[in-house]
């Protein structure tokens, strides 16, 4: 699991050193709108998955393994958001402070993943 990461890595310290992009917007900019993207996923994925155990998500029809796969999903998102934030140094943003609440059960849980999932990726 190491791999992507290391590719992460690689291309944000790229991107990092050529400067401003053709959509004007500089190296550091992109990456912390990649770093504040991953602290809002991260943070949806702590918060939530606190909530919910195992047996919460067997309750709802759910297999055992489904809250294993979000928990590495999670643990994935907070390894995106130390990486570059470890990139970024002196430069990076605060993180913002997010509240998830209102996920009060695990089809609101597995519904609110599709969503930061999509946000992600649509950008």
């Amino acid at each position: 699991m190491i791999f992507p990461y290391a590719l992460i890595a690689l291309a944000a310290s790229v991107a990092y050193a050529q400067g401003p992009t053709a959509s004007g917007w500089d190296d550091t900019q992109i990456l912390n709108y990649a770093l504040n993207l991953t602290d809002l996923q991260n943070a949806f994925y702590s918060q939530s998955l606190s909530k919910f155990d195992t047996q919460s998500f067997n309750s709802s029809g759910y297999g055992p393994f489904v809250r294993t796969g979000f928990v590495q999903i999670g643990q994935n998102k907070a390894s995106q958001a130390a990486l570059l934030g470890s990139i970024l140094g002196a430069n990076a943003t605060a993180s913002c402070t997010y509240n998830f609440s209102q996920v009060s059960n695990t089809a609101d849980f597995t519904e609110g993943s599709q969503i930061v999932e999509n946000i992600g990726e649509s950008n």
